[in-house]
C-alpha cells in the first residue's frame, strides 16, 4: 500500500513536486483484535483508540493513515483547496479480503450530539453534524482513490468493501454541565443499531462506487470474517 500511495497516487494526481515528497505512514499487522486512532502509528492496544478491529480474515491487514498522507501533498497548491480525506485506508495483502475506509469522531454525552450542525451557529457547512461530515469525507476520499487505476485495480480484487463511519462517545465530567443538562447523559448505541459489524445504512454517494457503508460504535468491534 505504502507504493501504491507514494506511486501511482503521487503520479496519477502529479504531485511529483511536492517537498518534501508525501511519505505514507503505513503499518502491517496480523493482531486478532486491537484499536486504531488517527495517531502514528495508528495501531492502539484494544480499548484505547476510537475503533476496535476484530481480523478474523486469513492474512495480514495493511492500515495507512490516509488523511496524514494528503496533507503532504501540497504542489499543485490546487490539489488540496477544499479536498475531503478520511482518516484511515486499510487493505488486506491476500488476493481478497477486505477494503476499507475509515472515519473517526468523537462526541460528548449523548449519541444525539453526533447530529448536531457544524458549526452550531449561522448556517452551517455540516447541517446533519459530524455523521454528514464523515459520509463527505469518506466518498470523496473513495472518489480519489478509485481514480488511481493501480489502485481501484487493488479494491476492486477485494471481496468486502466497506466505508466506515466509528465514533467513541465520552461522558460529560462537568457538574455544573450535568446540573443544567440532568437528562443528558452517556448513552449507549442499541446493540440493534452497532453490532455485527456496525449498522448498515442507506448511502447513494457510497454504494454507486460498489461499497456499503457502516456505522458502528466503539463499543462493539468492527469483525473482519
Amino acid at each position: 500500500m505504502k507504493d501504491l500511495l507514494e506511486n501511482d497516487y503521487v503520479a496519477h494526481f502529479h504531485l511529483e513536486h511536492s517537498r518534501p515528497k508525501p511519505a505514507a505512514d503505513c503499518v502491517t499487522t496480523d493482531l486478532a483484535e486491537f484499536d486504531v486512532d488517527d495517531t502514528v502509528p495508528p495501531i492502539l492496544p484494544a480499548g484505547e483508540g476510537k475503533l476496535t478491529l476484530a481480523n478474523r480474515w486469513f492474512g495480514a491487514l495493511e492500515i495507512a493513515s490516509y488523511e496524514r498522507f494528503v496533507d503532504q501533498c501540497k504542489k499543485p497548491a490546487s490539489f488540496l483547496r477544499g479536498r475531503k480525506k478520511c482518516d484511515l485506508f486499510a487493505l488486506h495483502r491476500s488476493d481478497d479480503g477486505y477494503a476499507v475506509l475509515v472515519e473517526l469522531t468523537t462526541a460528548t454525552g449523548s449519541v444525539k450530539n453526533l447530529s448536531n450542525p457544524i458549526p452550531p451557529i449561522g448556517k452551517p457547512q455540516y447541517p446533519g453534524g459530524k455523521y454528514e461530515k464523515a459520509v463527505v469525507q469518506l466518498s470523496s476520499s473513495l472518489k480519489d482513490l478509485l481514480a488511481v487505476p493501480a489502485i481501484k485495480q487493488r479494491i476492486e480484487a477485494k471481496s468486502h468493501k466497506v466505508c466506515l463511519t466509528a465514533y467513541r462517545l465520552y461522558p460529560h465530567t462537568d457538574p455544573q454541565y450535568l446540573m443544567k443538562h440532568p437528562m443528558e447523559r452517556y448513552l449507549k448505541t442499541e446493540a440493534a443499531e452497532t453490532a455485527d459489524c456496525g449498522a448498515v445504512l442507506s448511502c447513494p454517494e457510497v454504494e454507486r462506487n460498489g461499497f456499503e457503508y457502516r456505522r458502528i460504535s466503539h463499543d462493539y468491534a468492527f469483525r473482519m470474517e
